[in-house]
């Protein structure tokens, strides 16, 4: 059997290598693509607000806290587990402190 230039089967071991490399260049770039495009949506997710409430104009009649008639009232809602609670209550002592007292 003469292996020759002209012969199919010769070139044919660097023409797979070729179209594998080819290959795995495109599915690394569609890769990256994607894991780009994922993280820009789920930055985007994260900075985007939640949905923006009205307040209440009267204390609801049937709330279980009691509402002080002469001074504002504070309410504050926090998980146990969520590291922000800290935080919040950090926050809620300080601003607390730099309040004038009732007498």
């Amino acid at each position: 059997m003469n292996a020759s230039n002209d012969d199919p089967h010769v070139e044919l071991p660097r023409d797979r290598h070729k179209v594998s490399q080819i290959a795995l260049a495109t599915l690394t770039v569609f890769w990256l693509g994607a894991v780009v495009f994922g993280m820009a949506w789920m930055w985007k997710y994260e900075a985007t607000p939640g949905e923006a409430t009205k307040s209440l104009v009267h204390w609801p009649v049937d709330s279980g806290i009691e509402r002080s008639a002469d001074r504002p009232t504070v309410v504050l809602f926090a998980h146990p587990r969520c590291p922000c609670t800290r935080a919040s209550i950090r926050e809620l002592a300080i601003v607390n402190g730099s309040l004038p007292r009732a007498r």
